[in-house]
């Protein structure tokens, strides 16, 4: 089912595809991978495989204010500064904690990369943190098909106006605010 959609397969938009082709699908071993394995020792597969994504996308982004919301901030956090030393990372561990998700991002100007774990209000989180995007922001969803909670922001994504080019990799999402681009629901084989 899923062999039609990788390495860019029938995608027509030149950004589109390169971004699936060397960010999301891209192979190389880069020079950080062995230093962070290292570091995190005895990480999952899925959890290596997305940390690295998250790795190309911060080198590909070169975010200066990154905001996790969920857990494994020690992980995301490492991986995200490998890519871009220059970033700033801030864990809103308020999907824990409950509560005031404006108040703690009213500091903030602008979010230029997110993650949203899906747990007791992620739904909130996210949409507190769409106050604070740019054209070239991105938001990483996580468990997009595999939980309830995840699913249900995933389709709050789908339906929202703000949102520009989405991609599905099965076990996350991004989610692109640049509307310049022709709106679009990229799958693809992650």
């Amino acid at each position: 089912m899923r062999c039609r959609h990788s390495r860019g397969f029938g995608v027509q938009s030149p950004w589109a595809y390169s971004f699936i082709r060397y960010v999301i699908n891209e192979h190389y071993p880069y020079y950080a991978y062995k230093s962070l394995e290292g570091l995190h020792v005895g990480q999952a597969w899925l959890s290596r495989k997305l940390s690295r994504l998250y790795f190309r996308m911060s080198n590909h982004l070169q975010p200066r204010c990154v905001v996790n919301f969920g857990r494994r901030a020690d992980v995301f956090s490492d991986y995200v500064k490998a890519g871009c030393r220059s970033s700033s990372v801030i864990s809103m561990d308020s999907l824990v904690n409950g509560g005031a998700h404006e108040d703690r991002l009213a500091d903030f100007p602008l979010i230029d990369f997110a993650r949203f774990e899906p747990c007791a209000g992620c739904k909130e989180a996210y949409r507190a943190a769409l106050a604070r995007v740019g054209a070239g922001s991105m938001f990483v969803v996580e468990g997009i098909h595999t939980s309830r909670l995840g699913r249900e922001l995933w389709a709050e994504v789908m339906r929202d106006g703000r949102t520009g080019i989405t991609f599905d990799l099965f076990y996350c999402g991004i989610v692109c605010f640049d509307k310049k681009r022709y709106r679009q629901n990229y799958i693809v084989n992650f």
